[in-house]
């Protein structure tokens, strides 16, 4: 648990640094929500392509007359919205973060410049993989 609040207080720290104090808060809980969502879609598409395992994580949602827009939305409230919700309950909810910030100061640490490229880019290994492999 400690190297998820040293990731979110670097997230906050860097982002407030670029974009200001109030909008920092902001782009970071959406990168970082962003990436965990890409995580969890990387797991579940590795299931799929290497070994077979075809895991559903996405709510049947019919109420839009287009699917696409169906799609988005179950794709939203099943991906994205519970870790904006865990992510909001563990860091922002009583301002969590200021209370750990006293104890962690981060200098010069990438953790949080590591986490969101190396999540980008382990969501298009599988895929690759299942390309090769002739199983998307």
């Amino acid at each position: 648990m400690n190297l998820f609040y040293r990731l979110w207080l670097e997230a906050i720290n860097r982002e407030e640094k670029k974009r200001g104090k109030n909008n920092g808060k902001i782009y970071a809980f959406l990168f970082i929500t962003f990436c965990q969502a890409l995580n969890l879609m990387t797991i579940l598409i590795t299931l799929k392509t290497l070994f077979f395992i075809d895991f559903n994580a996405f709510l049947n949602i019919d109420i839009f007359p287009r699917k696409m827009l169906d799609g988005m939305l179950s794709g939203f409230l099943s991906i994205i919205a519970p870790f904006m919700v865990l992510n909001y309950l563990i860091i922002f909810k009583g301002k969590r973060y200021m209370k750990k910030q006293e104890r962690y100061q981060p200098k010069g640490s990438k953790l949080y410049f590591t986490y969101v490229i190396t999540s980008f880019f382990l969501f298009f290994v599988p895929i690759i993989i299942g390309f090769l492999l002739s199983r998307i």
